[in-house]
């Protein structure tokens, strides 16, 4: 009885806070506020539920199918190859590191990540056919506020509570950093599952970069393990340098290898 009644306070707490956040950003995008404006709406100082779960949604739009030499993209019966936009490091692994980090009271030592990433949601969005609307604006904004929220200590971590404002969108991005993304076929044997996309190296192409993703992956299962806060600070520089990437790495025919109809292969050069 009382856990029930507990469960739907929050519920309605939650309902509340995004009846108001709707209501508001409505009034703000009638009024036609302009692109310097904010549109956020400030979560008030205290507990919040910012446990990942499941996968978020892809916050981009499909992207069309090619052409069975992946030479150019469309719709109609010449473009037969479906493609999507794949991991290098695969969700489960940055949402593990995030759980730890959550579980351990340590956001606030990624306050420089949280700054720069909320920083670039825009970018993000534009650069990756998303149609940016002043609505769509305002819900980045609102991811944006949320993460120099959680970077101050002003949103804390209680999974039994409500959703902070600005959440899904936040998850949202995290889950799909346009730096740990590159688009390719549905089909192919070579697809890691779970594991980290080694053949990934031959999109990145850039041996610098590709060290950085690597080490980020390797410092992520160190801290993962052990909790190491100094770990944090590599952590939050090398992800911070990662997320200035604002566009998905894109499919380059190239560097692909057609195995069979509509099933496809990183081109792994020969040694």
């Amino acid at each position: 009885m009382q856990n029930t009644a507990h469960s739907s306070l929050l519920g309605s707490t939650g309902a509340a806070l995004r009846r108001f956040k709707g209501g508001l950003l409505a009034a703000l995008v009638v009024l036609g506020l302009g692109s310097g404006a904010s549109y956020a709406v400030p979560n008030p100082n205290g507990e919040y539920n910012l446990n990942m779960e499941a996968r978020a949604g892809s916050p981009y739009p499909a992207s069309n199918n090619y052409n069975a030499e992946l030479t150019a993209s469309g719709i109609g019966a010449a473009y037969t190859v479906p493609v999507s936009r794949h991991h290098i490091i695969a969700y489960n692994q940055l949402r593990d590191f995030y759980m730890s980090v959550v579980q351990r009271g340590h956001l606030k030592e990624l306050k420089g990540f949280w700054d720069g990433f909320g920083g670039r949601f825009l970018s993000y969005g534009r650069d990756n056919q998303v149609n940016v609307t002043p609505a769509v604006e305002a819900d980045y904004d609102q991811a944006k506020t949320l993460l120099e929220e959680i970077g101050r200590g002003v949103v804390r971590a209680n999974a039994g509570m409500p959703r902070p404002l600005g959440w899904d969108t936040f998850h949202g991005f995290y889950t799909w950093m346009p730096w740990n993304l590159f688009l390719g076929p549905n089909g192919r044997n070579d697809d890691p599952g779970e594991a980290f996309e080694t053949n990934a190296q031959y999109i990145v192409n850039n041996a610098d970069t590709w060290n950085t993703i690597v080490n980020l992956r390797d410092n992520m299962l160190s801290y993962t393990r052990d909790g190491n806060v100094k770990t944090l600070a590599t952590i939050n520089s090398q992800l911070l340098r990662l997320s200035s990437r604002t566009r998905v790495y894109p499919l380059v025919s190239d560097q692909w290898v057609r195995v069979a109809p509509n099933v496809y292969k990183i081109r792994v050069p020969a040694k």
